[in-house]
């Protein structure tokens, strides 16, 4: 089994690509570190298209403090919308793009990554992936005052950075994790700006064979791009409006540029989904879809996962 991550070694997407791994039965699968998370889209997606069904991604999805990670959503949405059949009236319609398998809450400590004899009143520059640098920011502004930010392609990329290049008045945020793999000391502290800061990573493939899952479900997110919605008033009242009628509660809600034009957006929802379909939903999913579908609203759907929870400290 081959598990794509955003990397290099020291990132905070390996742990979870690690207890994905582990989840699945795979304790010693291969992982592979690529350098953005439209590389792991990619790789996993021609994966699905190849037919090989034991090519798995790890992605950051959302961030307790900074939301959702845009560039993750942006890029599913636009391989599944590519390749999903488009007609919203069958909830059965066959998905060729990859789909997000499981989710995994995680929490974050990021940590000040310098080289001996660094004094922080004489940094001059922070580097880091951008979501760890606006999760830092408060912090930074008190402990690096005359500091610039820049952003780089991940966490570990930053601290590899700070090692080569050997300056004292460059410093990186990242994991100890990173750290320790590039010889670099750390602030005792973690940066982050609050202490209760988590990401929520997802598992992306075709499909999970069933039985490899070795983790409890007890809650379920379906997860849905809606296209097409009425630039009107009301447009997305009555977009959503099938949802409540059919009782279906959507934990999220989030709009991106379409990409065609400006003015022209898509939809992500998530929706709660039970771990068994007792009452009925999958049911009241399909009214909601035939309501949508005369409105010419289009749905791909993005996922029907397990909301999975483990309490490691990531490092």
């Amino acid at each position: 089994m081959k598990m794509f991550y955003l990397g290099p070694e020291g990132t905070f997407s390996q742990e979870p690509a690690q207890q994905f791994s582990s989840m699945l039965g795979y304790p010693d699968a291969e992982l592979v570190a690529k350098g953005t998370i439209i590389q792991v889209i990619e790789e996993v997606h021609q994966a699905v298209l190849d037919g090989q069904p034991d090519v798995f991604g790890c992605v950051p999805l959302e961030n307790s403090i900074q939301g959702s990670v845009t560039m993750t959503w942006d890029m599913l949405g636009k391989v599944v919308s590519g390749t999903t059949a488009t007609d919203p009236a069958s909830a059965s319609d066959s998905l060729a793009g990859p789909q997000i398998l499981a989710s995994l809450t995680l929490p974050i400590e990021h940590y000040l990554l310098m080289l001996e004899g660094t004094r922080l009143e004489e940094v001059e520059e922070v580097i880091s992936h951008p979501q760890a640098l606006a999760q830092c920011q408060n912090s930074l502004s008190v402990l690096v005052p005359n500091a610039r930010f820049t952003p780089v392609a991940s966490t570990a990329d930053a601290a590899r950075t700070v090692a080569s290049e050997g300056k004292t008045t460059v410093v990186a945020v990242g994991t100890r994790q990173a750290g320790i793999r590039y010889g670099l000391e750390w602030r005792k502290q973690p940066v982050q700006d609050r202490n209760d800061n988590k990401t929520r990573f997802g598992l992306i493939g075709k499909q999970i064979p069933q039985g490899r899952l070795a983790a409890k479900v007890q809650t379920q997110t379906l997860s849905l791009l809606l296209s097409g919605v009425a630039n009107a008033p009301g447009g997305l009242y009555q977009t959503l409006q099938p949802f409540h009628d059919f009782q279906i509660n959507l934990s999220r809600i989030e709009s991106r540029p379409a990409g065609t034009r400006l003015g022209q957006y898509v939809f992500y929802i998530d929706a709660e989904w039970p771990a068994s379909d007792v009452n009925g939903q999958a049911g009241a999913l399909d009214k909601v879809f035939e309501a949508l579908h005369a409105q010419q609203i289009g749905i791909f759907q993005l996922g029907l996962f397990p909301e999975l929870q483990v309490t490691t400290q990531t490092v």
